[in-house]
């Protein structure tokens, strides 16, 4: 998968007002990121869920955050609503055309029809445009429900 973040305005965020710094490394609660920070190459409305519509292409991707040194998990909560094939996508961690964290997808994985799914990426110096991206296949119809992110400490 190519990066997305080429063509688009790139944010630095933290996930409580001013919206211009990184998270504080001392900060090791879960932040719910806002899901209208994020972009996505299929018809959203601002602020609600992603829901694919069957195309293949990315569901989600951004916001290019900027995270100091350190430990971080992600995780994005999923609700599989129709899956034809048994792959049905991926969920990755890139920062300047580096793959920090990767998982694919799978239609058992969604045993009762929503997953989370956990990543986790270290970052050695600080670290700009980090994208979280969800990618869907063909045939897929899914909702992103909530993604947040959480400092777990340095390696």
């Amino acid at each position: 998968l190519e990066p997305t973040y080429h063509n688009y305005a790139r944010n630095i965020v933290e996930f409580s007002a001013p919206f211009n710094v990184y998270i504080p490394t001392y900060d090791t609660s879960k932040k719910k990121i806002n899901l209208s920070y994020f972009l996505s190459q299929f018809e959203t409305k601002a602020g609600k869920n992603f829901i694919s519509n069957g195309d293949a292409g990315y569901l989600l991707f951004g916001p290019y955050f900027t995270f100091p040194s350190g430990k971080y998990e992600w995780e994005m909560v999923l609700a599989l609503i129709e899956g034809s094939n048994d792959y049905l996508g991926s969920i990755d961690l890139v920062a300047n055309n580096n793959i920090y964290a990767q998982s694919d997808l799978h239609a058992l994985d969604f045993g009762d029809g929503t997953i989370s799914v956990n990543l986790q990426m270290s970052c050695d110096e600080i670290t700009e445009h980090i994208e979280f991206r969800l990618a869907v296949s063909e045939g897929t119809i899914m909702e992103v429900q909530s993604v947040a992110v959480k400092d777990i400490g340095m390696d």
